[in-house]
């Protein structure tokens, strides 16, 4: 027969603080991921809508904002297609 000796007070301790860290670093994860989503504003082009098949935006503009034309011009294309 066994006999099991009553967890030490370091052990319980090391439970604890592996619980805590366990969770305190999935907390930090899951925080990253959430911030992580946002990196690149309007990615998808969401914005402004066009009303019509296509539209010119100059250099300079920041019409697609955060994003702010460079170079020459870029014509957005809605649903030309």
């Amino acid at each position: 027969m066994i006999k099991r000796s009553a967890p030490s007070v370091l052990g319980t301790f090391r439970t604890y603080l592996l619980a805590a860290l366990a969770a305190a670093g999935f907390a930090t994860y899951a925080g990253n991921a959430a911030a992580a989503s946002s990196i690149v504003g309007n990615g998808s082009f969401e914005t402004p809508a066009i009303s019509k098949s296509s539209q010119t935006i100059a250099a300079g503009s920041s019409a697609l904002a955060p994003w702010v034309i460079g170079g020459h011009s870029i014509d957005l294309v809605g649903n030309f297609w």
